[in-house]
């Protein structure tokens, strides 16, 4: 549904935000990262999005390595 909404409003800073969260619960980091990165350029003071980049990244790195201690 994120996908839909996004496609109609593609500069809506929140309904890339939540797309990203979900992308994010969902374990799938790489869309978060390109997800909440597209969050920061249309609204660059969004700093959830910022927190949730790095926590992104990280959780790509975990799923990497196959380390959750990482």
């Amino acid at each position: 549904r994120f996908a839909r909404a996004h496609e109609l409003s593609p500069n809506d800073s929140e309904i890339t935000f939540n797309w990203a969260m979900s992308q994010l619960e969902g374990d799938i980091p790489e869309d978060a990262i390109r997800l909440f990165q597209k969050t920061i350029d249309l609204a660059p003071n969004h700093l959830m999005a910022y927190n949730l980049l790095g926590k992104s990244y990280g959780r790509k790195k975990n799923v990497r390595s196959g380390n959750p201690c990482l």
